[in-house]
């Protein structure tokens, strides 16, 4: 049998080279197929179209709906809204606004109702000038007759308290035999 040759030491490092790039991509390949394996599982929102739960919620929020009840309204779980928030930060801040929406109206509603209803226009006046137009009302006993009544009462407590005590005080206590 012939004899082999001997492959040195720097053929032997050339080709281990040449195999490790080889190796990193399968590597990296693998790093891709356990991404796609991270993202099985379930849906967001349960395999509904995002686009028309997110305008159900925003509808939702514009009427000034809790978190509850506008997952209630998409028909999603209080868990799947938490989690698009922290994906959308943008959502969040939205919701926020539409939130106040309720309240905007209000005051719409408030401003066009004042120049019809004058009762309306002096109740608003009422809380929002309250130095001005508040219904103030003007004590001008200073409550010197019921603190001398509430004096007189306390002392009538505390006597008759004290009278008792004294009378329990003379009594002999009873031996029993």
């Amino acid at each position: 049998m012939p004899k082999k040759p001997k492959k040195s030491k720097e053929k032997k490092l050339r080709k281990t080279k040449k195999e490790r790039p080889k190796k990193r991509k399968k590597s990296k390949e693998k790093k891709t197929v356990k991404d796609e394996k991270n993202k099985v599982g379930r849906k967001l929102f349960n395999g509904k179209v995002e686009g028309d739960v997110v305008q159900k919620l925003e509808e939702a929020f514009a009427y000034g709906c809790t978190d509850e009840e506008a997952c209630v309204y998409a028909d999603i779980s209080r868990t799947a809204l938490h989690n698009y928030q922290k994906k959308n930060k943008e959502f969040l801040n939205r919701k926020e606004l539409l939130k106040q929406s309720p309240i905007l109206l209000a005051r719409q509603t408030v401003v066009t109702g004042i120049q019809i209803d004058p009762d309306l226009a002096l109740k608003f006046l009422e809380r929002k000038k309250k130095d001005e137009f508040s219904p103030k009302l003007i004590v001008e006993d200073n409550g010197q007759a019921e603190l001398e009544e509430l004096r007189n009462d306390l002392k009538t407590l505390i006597g008759g308290k004290n009278a008792k005590a004294k009378q329990k005080a003379k009594r002999p206590d009873k031996k029993r035999a």
